[in-house]
């Protein structure tokens, strides 16, 4: 899963996710819909038909999923080789194009025009390249983030969220001394931190992850392993 489970100061590089994502980093990751999101979709999208974010999206065939429900998906992941098998491994024609207002930035677009992934910095990225979004679908996204970069990363997702939007971010909670490396842990407080001062933090779940997840994500048995979803939405007085 790449990061250090207790060090704070443990740093993930662009070059480092590229490297993981070309020695089979997705490797293990099953071929079905998270089941926080399956679970909790009605929530997610109130029935109607979304703009929806998936950020630092590698394989995650949560994409297809959404698209083929009827939204429009947008994804961003910095690693070409990540969105390639993206599309390849889910048999999607896809174009590729360059992306005016951010430097070297890339966007992969199925034939269909229904999800679109864009190979950038995600520093960079803003609503200026594709207008504010329905909902956000963060699994693997913020527990990613390098600690000193948290700020940051949550000011970017604050500013892509539309008035109404839906923001679900999925998170772990697990035994540390079962898991020698593991992704960031957080707690409503910890996201309260983050985004409080404009958005309203919900625990929506928190489940005993199934055999299948626990094994893609590679968990033990006794790591005593859960998830978390939490819902942020926008203060209205903002």
């Amino acid at each position: 899963m790449g990061k250090m489970a207790s060090d704070e100061e443990y740093v993930m590089t662009v070059n480092d996710w590229n490297t993981s994502w070309s020695s089979g980093h997705d490797s293990t990751f099953i071929s079905e819909p998270h089941p926080a999101l399956v679970e909790n979709i009605d929530t997610f999208t109130a029935g109607k038909k979304c703009k929806i974010f998936v950020p630092l999206c590698g394989t995650a065939i949560d994409m297809k999923w959404l698209a083929d429900k009827g939204h429009q998906v947008i994804g961003l992941e910095c690693s070409e080789v990540a969105i390639i098998k993206f599309f390849k491994a889910n048999n999607i024609e896809f174009n590729k194009e360059q992306v005016d207002g951010i430097q070297d930035a890339v966007l992969y677009k199925s034939a269909d025009g229904t999800i679109g992934i864009y190979q950038c910095d995600l520093y960079k990225f803003h609503d200026g390249i594709t207008g504010k979004f329905d909902c956000i679908w963060d699994s693997g996204s913020i527990e990613a983030i390098n600690h000193k970069d948290r700020e940051s990363y949550a000011k970017i997702m604050i500013s892509l969220m539309a008035k109404e939007c839906k923001y679900f971010i999925h998170s772990f909670s697990y035994d540390k001394t079962k898991v020698e490396f593991g992704p960031y842990m957080f707690s409503k407080e910890d996201f309260e931190e983050l985004f409080g001062g404009q958005c309203i933090v919900e625990l929506l779940s928190r489940y005993k992850m199934p055999d299948k997840f626990l094994k893609a994500y590679d968990f033990s048995a006794d790591s005593n392993c859960y998830g978390i979803l939490h819902l942020l939405t926008l203060k209205q007085d903002n």
